[in-house]
């Protein structure tokens, strides 16, 4: 019961979103069909830090949401270097570059399964 409602309270106050994890870029973290809460308010207050996970408009242009976790490396300002924790099976930074902070609906801060 308390879990439900934390959850609703966030996704009241917090502007958050559940979405579903595509893929295995981010195994084993985060495994296909996992449901996940994107926060979609705070973390424009305080950014994302390295280690965090973002949700974004994949900027290939799919209407598909993604998830990846932000890197250490280095970007231009304003913008992400987005990689999966499944190195040898993601499409990310590596491929497409860094991704611009409009891309980002928000950070990843429960996963629900």
């Amino acid at each position: 019961m308390f879990l439900a409602l934390s959850l609703l309270a966030i996704t009241f106050f917090a502007d958050a979103r559940v979405a579903v994890v595509s893929g295995d870029s981010m195994h084993p973290a985060y495994a296909d069909g996992d449901r996940v809460l994107i926060e979609r308010f705070f973390w424009r207050l305080a950014g994302f830090r390295p280690g965090g996970v973002g949700g974004f408009g994949d900027p290939r242009g799919r209407a598909a949401l993604d998830i990846k976790r932000v890197s250490d490396t280095p970007a231009e300002a304003g913008t992400y270097y987005l990689l999966g924790d499944n190195l040898r099976n993601s499409s990310d930074s590596r491929e497409w570059g860094s991704v611009p902070g409009s891309y980002i609906l928000g950070r990843v801060i429960m996963k629900l399964n």
